[in-house]
This record gives structure tokens, sequence and C-alpha cells, in this order.
């Protein structure tokens, strides 16, 4: 239940800023990427893995999990979003040449 209200939460912070939401594939499909959003203004589309975690200190991001956001990517933006328990704040990781592709 934690982790489905912070891929929820994840979700809103992106429509917020202008994407919207083109399919919830994490609940649809194991083990694949949360989901998927775009923004029409400049036609890019994300797939967001979000990693929910209970842990205060800090979060380990592993060579496998960047892989496989960028396989199941696809054509899309790979983007592995978290936050850390109780802080509000929500951050995203991206390769910087996709990030290039964001900023045009």
């Amino acid at each position: 239940m934690y982790s489905r209200q912070k891929e929820d939460d994840i979700e809103q912070a992106f429509i917020d800023i202008g994407f919207n939401l083109v399919e919830d594939t994490g609940r649809r499909k194991k083990h694949h990427a949360d989901k998927l959003m775009h923004n029409s203004t400049c036609n890019i589309t994300l797939a967001i893995d979000h990693k929910s975690t209970k842990n205060k200190e800090g979060i380990r991001i592993t060579k496998e999990m960047l892989d496989k956001i960028k396989l199941e990517a696809g054509d899309n933006i790979p983007v592995i979003t978290f936050n850390l328990y109780e802080m509000q704040r929500k951050f995203m990781i991206m390769e910087i040449d996709d990030f290039g592709i964001l900023t045009g």
C-alpha cells in the first residue's frame, strides 16, 4: 500500500508540471516501469520506475536497476524516481544525455 501511494504521488508530481498519464504499467505488469507519462508540449514520454523506501538515510541504486529501466523504456526516456521516508521532496535519476533531450 505504501509503495502504491508513493507511485501515485509521483504521478501527481509529473501531472503538476505538465505531463499526462499514458499508462499505469506497474498495476498491469510485474517487473515493469511503473508509469508512462507524456508531455505534449515537448512531445516526450518518460518511463518512470519509482523506488519506494522506508529508509530515512539513503537509497541504493544499482547498475541492474539502471539497465532494467533502460531496457523497459524502449523509445521512451527512462527515469528512476524516489523519495526518502517521511520526506515530501521527490527526486529523479536519469541519464545526462536524456536530460539534454528534455532541455532541448
